[in-house]
């Protein structure tokens, strides 16, 4: 009986001990996860402050003439 308890014991360490290593990997991933996405947030406010500081060029052509405003640009 005491050799049952023994093991039983053992076998309840040694998963204890896998759920620890898992925990720990899970939460070592996480952290990963948590740095990448600071890291992208910081690019797409750099990239949109960036993109507020151009200036977007664009021609508008009134009651079908655009033809005749091409022509007129082009010369």
């Amino acid at each position: 009986m005491k050799k049952i308890v023994i093991l039983l014991v053992i076998t309840v360490v040694s998963w204890s001990c896998e759920d620890s290593k898992k925990i720990e990997n899970k939460t070592l991933e996480i952290e990963q996860l948590q740095n990448d996405n600071e890291r992208l947030r910081a690019l797409v406010e750099e990239n949109n402050a960036s993109a507020k500081n151009k200036i977007a060029t664009f021609l508008t052509f009134q009651n079908n003439k655009a033809e005749e405003a091409m022509n007129f640009y082009v010369a």
